[in-house]
C-alpha cells in the first residue's frame, strides 16, 4: 500500500517514496503518513460486526413489515352474486334498451 503525505509547498498529497513534489517542486520532507494511519492495520468490519449488522437489519424489516401489515384483501369473489346484481349505472350505449 503506498503512503501518502502532504507537500508543504502546495498542501497537495504526495506518495512518500517521491523526492519532490510533482505539482510544485518542492523538496518533499520524510513526515508522518497523513491522519496517522497505519498501513499495516486491518480495515473493515470483522465477521462478528457484519453479522450484526444484518441480524439488526433483519430485525427491523421484519418489525417493519410486522407494523405496516399487507395490502388490505379484497372481498371474496363469489360468481352467484355477480349473476344477481345488475350493474348500478349501465354505460350508455352499451347494448343495453
Amino acid at each position: 500500500m503506498q503512503t501518502l503525505i502532504v507537500c508543504e509547498g502546495c498542501s497537495r498529497h504526495v506518495l512518500s517514496h517521491e523526492a519532490g513534489c510533482p505539482f510544485c517542486g518542492a523538496a518533499v520532507a520524510a513526515q508522518s503518513p497523513v491522519c496517522g494511519a497505519d498501513p499495516s492495520a486491518a480495515r473493515g468490519l470483522s465477521r462478528g460486526k457484519a453479522a450484526l449488522m444484518a441480524a439488526v437489519t433483519v430485525a427491523a424489516s421484519l418489525s417493519m413489515a410486522a407494523c405496516y401489515g399487507g395490502p388490505p384483501r379484497p372481498p371474496a369473489y363469489n360468481p352467484a352474486d355477480a349473476a344477481t346484481q345488475a350493474p348500478a349505472n349501465p354505460a350508455p350505449g352499451n347494448g343495453t334498451p
